[in-house]
């Protein structure tokens, strides 16, 4: 468990706080861009919701292997 903790779980903790730093940006930038915060916070909601598929889909892949 040890050897996984800094090859695997270190990276991915570190990409998962710089995902979460970089969303509220995302919703901002579609503000500035003209766009009603309803459709940026829907923006982050697909974007969120796309990742929580896609990491199932991949789990779901890589147990079947």
């Amino acid at each position: 468990m040890r050897a996984l903790a800094l090859s695997v779980y270190l990276p991915t903790f570190l990409a998962e706080i710089g995902i979460g730093a970089m969303l509220p940006l995302f919703a901002l930038s579609a503000i500035s861009f003209g766009e009603p915060a309803a459709v940026a916070s829907i923006a982050v909601a697909v974007y969120s919701g796309g990742r929580i598929v896609g990491s199932a889909l991949g789990g779901s892949m890589a147990s079947h292997r």
